[in-house]
């Protein structure tokens, strides 16, 4: 029976000066909050480059409704940030 769970790949990029395992921590701690964002599965963060300016994420987002992916994806930077 399908269900209206999908997940989201988001990228952040955050400048050299922060640590990957705090900037990961971080993220998590934030994402969970956000609004759609369902709390299982958990959200993951991983290292996904290195760029000339920044280390790149990749935020791995389960949300609760597709149909409201863009309020959600909104919540998750804003809480990010």
């Amino acid at each position: 029976r399908p269900n209206k769970l999908g997940l989201l790949h988001l990228s952040v990029g955050v400048g050299y000066s922060h640590p990957p395992g705090l900037v990961k921590e971080v993220m998590r701690r934030a994402i969970e909050d956000a609004e759609g964002v369902s709390a299982t599965p958990q959200a993951q963060v991983f290292v996904r480059k290195f760029g000339d300016s920044a280390v790149e994420y990749d935020l791995r987002v389960w949300i609760e409704d597709y149909e409201r992916v863009n309020v959600t994806t909104d919540s998750v930077y804003t809480r990010v940030w």
